[in-house]
């Protein structure tokens, strides 16, 4: 009997401590993306403002935040609809398919629509 509560207080914690290390694991990412986002906060005035090199960067910061832009037709009305995913992470390794470096503004991510 001792041998089974043994067994069962091992399985209770293993359970404990697997739930634990994937709460550290969340609150991890959530600090880096609130500091990242918080960085990124501080920078808005960098790309809103009138300027050049404001207009040059924003191109740069809609290739760093968007990872997919998808243009098709509602099948219910027909009306266009345009869906931008976007990244919250490193962007793809530049050369690599989808990055920056190939296609246009939005590199390989554009669907849906023709690449001419």
């Amino acid at each position: 009997m001792a041998d089974l509560k043994n067994q069962l207080d091992s399985l209770l914690l293993a359970s404990v401590e697997g739930e634990l290390s994937q709460k550290r694991e969340q609150t991890e990412i959530a600090d880096s993306t609130e500091a990242w986002l918080h960085t990124l906060q501080g920078r808005v005035a960098d790309v809103e403002d009138g300027t050049k090199e404001a207009f040059r960067t924003r191109p740069k910061l809609v290739r760093l935040l968007v990872a997919e832009v998808t243009v098709g037709k509602k099948p219910e009305n027909g009306e266009t609809e345009v869906r931008i995913t976007y990244r919250f992470g490193p962007p793809p390794a530049s050369g690599s398919a989808g990055s920056p470096s190939q296609g246009g503004l939005f590199g390989d991510a554009l669907k849906n629509g023709s690449r001419s």
